[in-house]
């Protein structure tokens, strides 16, 4: 029996460590969360699938490629056992004095069903402080999102102790934060990404070097400045 759950988890891992989608512009993020949601770290999650088009849907054989996309997505969290609900949207944009249109899928995934649902109601009420809880983002990072409007970088530049900076250098951590800090608690929120990380390494030594090699350039840019 016990054999049997840890194949289980080993092909489950295997799946988000494998993930591949064109059209989704942050894939390393998504896999984390991913992760983090089926080690129970976070709650809930959200994966956009979309493209920029030049013209109409109907008219662009790269909206059938989306569409794939989007099946095989369907297929592969209905194997991991992920409750979600599939948006999809259209937002028209001016770029460079040309008009645009922006074509997509939001992918709501949850835990359960429960979790699922919290994310879908706090989504209604646009309210960032309550979206961030039900993503399973510190409540002291996310009233700093709304509060504070600090960049990661900002935080790391201005708030976070020299002596902590190097430490956090050194253990790669960096590529593993994608909520903003907090100026008061960024101690004990620091301490929630390193047990993430912690976590990613143990259970996927694959996702945690793509992870260092896909923010390599970031972690740079980091030590220079």
């Amino acid at each position: 029996m016990q054999i049997e759950v840890e194949q289980q988890e080993r092909e489950k891992i295997k799946l988000i460590e494998e993930l591949s989608l064109s059209f989704e512009k942050s894939l390393i993020e998504d896999k984390i969360n991913l992760m983090l949601l089926y080690l129970n770290e976070k709650p809930a999650t959200l994966i956009m699938l979309w493209h920029c088009f030049h013209k109409d849907e109907e008219e662009d054989p790269i909206w059938n490629q989306i569409s794939q996309e989007r099946d095989k997505l369907q297929k592969i969290l209905k194997k991991l056992k992920f409750p979600y609900q599939i948006e999809k949207f259209r937002r028209e944009l001016e770029l460079s004095k040309q008009q645009k249109i922006v074509i997509g899928y939001n992918f709501f995934i949850g835990r359960d069903l429960e979790k699922l649902e919290r994310l879908l109601e706090v989504r209604k009420s646009k309210d960032h402080k309550e979206i961030g809880l039900a993503f399973g983002y510190p409540q002291s990072a996310c009233e700093a999102f709304v509060k504070e409007k600090l960049t990661i970088k900002d935080i790391f530049s201005k708030v976070i102790s020299e002596e902590e900076k190097k430490r956090i250098l050194k253990e790669k951590t960096f590529g593993f934060i994608f909520f903003r800090f907090s100026s008061n608690n960024w101690q004990e929120e620091l301490n929630i990404v390193r047990r993430w990380q912690k976590l990613i390494k143990e259970k996927s030594p694959k996702l945690y070097e793509e992870v260092l090699k896909k923010k390599a350039k970031l972690i740079k840019w980091l030590k220079d400045n």
